[in-house]
C-alpha cells in the first residue's frame, strides 16, 4: 500500500508500528552493548580453602599440596574447570550454579577434601559473597567447601 493512498488513521497506525519495531530493536542493541561494556565480574580464578584435618595420612597431605595449587576457573564463555572437572555455570543474584559435564572428580580422591569435593560431581549452587570474591557451598554433609578469588579472568 502506498503512503499517499493511506488514510490518516492508517498512517498513524503504521507510524506506531514502526516506532515499536525501532524501540524493540534498539532495546536489544542496548542490552547487547551492556553485556559487552559491563560483563559479569565473576569470571576468574578461585582457590579452594583446604579444610584442616589433624589426622591426615601422608598421601592425603601430598594430594592436598597439589590441590592447593588447583584453581576453580570460571570462564567468560560460561564454562568452568576445576582439576579434571568441567562444566557450565550460571550466575544469578548471589548464586553461582555449576553444572558438571559428567566427567572428572577422580583427581581429588586421594586428598582429605575428597568427600566435600564429591558434591561438585553433581549440579551444585555456590553462594557468592557480597564482594564477589568468595564462593561457598551450603553444607555438603562432608565438610565446608569454600573458594576465594585469586585473580580475574582475562578479557
Amino acid at each position: 500500500m502506498n503512503m499517499q493512498n493511506m488514510t490518516q488513521k492508517q498512517k498513524t497506525i503504521a507510524s506506531a508500528i514502526a516506532i515499536v519495531v525501532i524501540l524493540v530493536l534498539g532495546g536489544r542493541l542496548v542490552a547487547q552493548a551492556v553485556d559487552v561494556i559491563a560483563p559479569d565480574n565473576l569470571p576468574g580464578y578461585f582457590a579452594l580453602a583446604i579444610n584442616p584435618n589433624p589426622n591426615m595420612t601422608p598421601e592425603q597431605n601430598t594430594a592436598n599440596m597439589g590441590l592447593g595449587m588447583c584453581r576453580l576457573s570460571i570462564s567468560i564463555d560460561h564454562t568452568y574447570r576445576f582439576g579434571d572437572m568441567r562444566g557450565s555455570w550460571r550466575h544469578s543474584g548471589d548464586t553461582l550454579s555449576l553444572t558438571p559435564d559428567g566427567s572428572g572428580g577422580q583427581a581429588f580422591q586421594a586428598s582429605s577434601m575428597a568427600a566435600p569435593l564429591s558434591a561438585m560431581t553433581k549440579p551444585i549452587d555456590l553462594k557468592v559473597g557480597k564482594d564477589g570474591k568468595t564462593l561457598s557451598a551450603p553444607d555438603t554433609g562432608a565438610g565446608p567447601l569454600n573458594f576465594t578469588k585469586t585473580s580475574d579472568a582475562m578479557r
